[in-house]
């Protein structure tokens, strides 16, 4: 059964190219940009719109028969297009193309399904999202782990993939893995795409696809070679903490994919590579025109509502090549006036596009600080700052390097090379740029040490991506001449992608090939070893149509605490309390605030809350129990292994008083209270 829900999830977002197809053919001509790009851009439009109509009352998102019957008309119409239109190649490439993506999703799936559960790190605060997009009724929805509060964090991509998952009725615990499987390939694909088409080359095109999805950093890969000569393992977690105890932070896409979070830098990425496939057409455009303009718009949006830090780094790429493009027509006044127009144009458009999501979003950030500055002011010593030279260089020491050879003396053989100018620009502005700023937020005020440690991770995060396809794209441009630097840059390719092999075998090796799991794509496995869990969570699914606020135990994060509303998509008063903690930190507030009060702003609600769902649990007086439930709108009460033991003295006769159970298993109790 798990195999054929995965082959509909991909089925139908496979779908969506009918819908991208006519887009993409309206802006390029390049064949092999419209069918890598179709299906993403497709999603991309129909999404956004669904989104935009149950934002503003328009359209019920539970609604979903409604919404599968827009979803036909759309295809209909593609697939009018698509029968109107000309050829566009050969059986042959797109059989190639689709193969291989299926191929690489076929193929995460199957290493995942070695380690399929949900469970431990982050992996709860994904599936909260998921489950919670998929259910809510309109946008923005209510916080799953904060009852009567909207939610404050980036939910658009969870959306998107609770969209698929409602549109092809596959289960949200499925859906889970599933949706990284679709990640992983599509990312694979596009950035092979895109070096395909600055070199014409397929081997530039399946190296860009292993270093953007799958390959280690070389610094990792001389960890593993020394923990094997001394006998000490270099765990897999070092890849993304280089250092005992690392003040910064340096995730890449291999590291996501093996511990399968859901975050949302990893669910952007396909969709940060579709903007740069936009920016692409508009560096192979003469003019632009606006049609391009209003998909790139509709793209960057997308990727800001998803991940705010890639709509920043993919408006500085546009930002290069629009002076690149001033530069090139600087003759022609009417052409530059049009350049410019389509910049501020396109700031303008997705100030527009994404006003719907900002207005119900306070931003958790305090600005941009200075990084020199604030090591002096704060007296910080051995916290990784400057970045060490063995870290530059161990992870971008031989992309810089590649780059360096190539663009000083061949540049010119790259088809696009104001393309690969803005990638490449992009990428040094950002290793330079996470050396002199950081982002002012609730981890550099209330633990200085780690004041940089989400801008390292966050942006270098983009630069890896944008330096991979740029490494590839200066192979193929030196593989096709002989000489000296084409045996350099075969050398150098050999080093990093052997290099880059070390990881991934050491990762599923450890993370994988070490689970005591079952093999299954079920992200709730973990859950069957608690039957009264497992059972309740099938029977709320099943059976409660609507979101209710159910009350479970509190804890803190990285714990099992909140599993109930996490695999239902329900609400309860309280979750992660130190991650509410960080999503309901008010910037404005600590801005006016004395350090030594920043940290418990926004602590003293979760806490309070957190203090009142425990004397639910406690108190032997129903007249106490009834005024708790009704001040959080409690309409169930689950009691089950982990509030036993979480409150010891956990009194359950006052719920058969104030209410009655509606679901029993194993000991476990789900209570109806109102």
């Amino acid at each position: 059964m798990e195999m054929l829900y995965a082959l509909i999830f991909y089925g139908v977002f496979s779908l969506f190219a009918l819908a991208g197809f006519p887009l993409m053919r309206r802006v390029t001509a390049n064949v092999y940009l419209v069918l890598g790009f179709s299906k993403i851009l497709g999603l991309i439009v129909f999404a956004y719109a669904i989104w935009l109509a149950s934002s503003v009352g328009l359209l019920d998102y539970q609604d979903r028969w409604l919404i599968r019957f827009m979803f036909a008309g759309v295809l209909v119409v593609g697939a009018s297009s698509v029968r109107q239109s000309k050829p566009v190649a050969a059986l042959r490439n797109v059989m190639w193309l689709e193969g291989t993506t299926f191929a690489l999703y076929a193929l995460y799936l199957f290493v995942r399904s070695y380690h399929p559960s949900a469970d431990g790190t982050e992996h709860f605060m994904d599936m909260a999202m998921l489950s919670a997009s998929g259910k809510t009724h309109s946008f923005p929805f209510t916080d799953p782990w904060y009852a009567g509060k909207t939610v404050n964090y980036y939910y658009y991509g969870s959306y998107l993939i609770s969209l698929i998952s409602n549109l092809a009725a596959v289960p949200y615990a499925l859906a889970y893995n599933l949706a990284l499987g679709l990640v992983y390939s599509q990312a694979a694909v596009l950035s092979g795409v895109l070096a395909f088409v600055l070199t014409g080359m397929k081997r530039a095109a399946v190296v860009a696809g292993f270093l953007v999805t799958t390959a280690g950093t070389l610094f990792y890969g001389q960890c593993a070679i020394r923990g094997e000569l001394s006998g000490m393992p270099c765990l897999y977690r070092s890849s993304t903490r280089l250092y005992d105890p690392s003040y910064i932070i340096h995730e890449i896409p291999s590291y996501s994919f093996t511990v399968g979070n859901l975050h949302a830098h990893v669910l952007a990425l396909p969709f940060f590579l579709a903007g740069l496939g936009l920016i692409y057409v508009l560096a192979a455009c003469a003019t632009p025109t606006v049609a391009l303009c209003l998909m790139v718009a509709v793209s960057f949006a997308t990727s800001g509502m998803i991940n705010s830090w890639d709509g920043i780094t993919l408006f500085c790429l546009l930002g290069v090549l629009t002076l690149l493009k001033l530069y090139e027509c600087r003759s022609d006044l009417r052409v530059a006036g049009l350049w410019v127009l389509t910049g501020l144009g396109s700031i303008a458009a997705v100030a527009i596009l994404m006003f719907p999501a900002l207005q119900h979003f306070e931003i958790p950030l305090l600005g941009v600080g200075l990084a020199p500055g604030f090591v002096l002011s704060h007296g910080l010593r051995n916290v990784q700052y400057p970045t060490p030279f063995g870290a530059v260089a161990g992870i971008w020491g031989a992309y810089l390097l590649m780059v360096l050879l190539v663009c000083s003396s061949r540049g010119r053989d790259v088809r696009n090379p104001q393309f690969l100018a803005s990638v490449v620009a992009g990428s040094l502005a950002i290793l330079i740029g996470i050396e002199l700023f950081f982002i002012k937020d609730i981890y550099s005020l209330t633990n200085p040490p780690y004041f940089r440690a989400n801008t390292t991770f966050k942006f270098g995060y983009q630069a890896w991506v944008l330096l991979s396809i740029a490494f590839a794209a200066c192979v193929g441009a030196a593989v096709g001449k002989p000489g000296w630097l084409r045996t350099a840059a075969l050398t150098l390719c050999i080093v990093v992608l052997t290099g880059g092999a070390v990881y991934p075998v050491e990762a599923v090796r450890q993370y994988y090939l070490s689970s005591k799991e079952g093999r299954e794509l079920d992200a709730s496995a973990w859950m069957k070893k608690d039957s009264g869990d497992w059972e309740t969570v099938h029977y709320i699914n099943g059976d409660l149509h609507e979101r209710r606020v159910i009350a479970e135990a509190v804890g803190d994060s990285y714990s099992r605490h909140s599993r109930i509303t996490t695999f239902t998509g329900m609400i309860t008063p309280m979750g992660w309390q130190s991650h509410e903690w960080t999503w309901r930190f008010r910037s404005g507030e600590a801005a006016k605030a004395p350090p030594e009060r920043i940290a418990e702003l926004s602590w003293a609600p979760v806490s309070i809350t957190a203090q009142d769902i425990a004397s639910l649990y406690r108190t032997h007086d129903p007249a106490e129990a009834t005024r708790l439930i009704d001040m959080y709108g409690i309409e169930y009460v689950y009691v089950g292994g982990l509030e036993r033991a979480s409150y010891p003295d956990l009194d359950e006769s006052k719920f058969n008083v104030v209410g009655r159970v509606v679901f029993e298993s194993h000991g476990s109790k789900l209570f109806a209270v109102r």
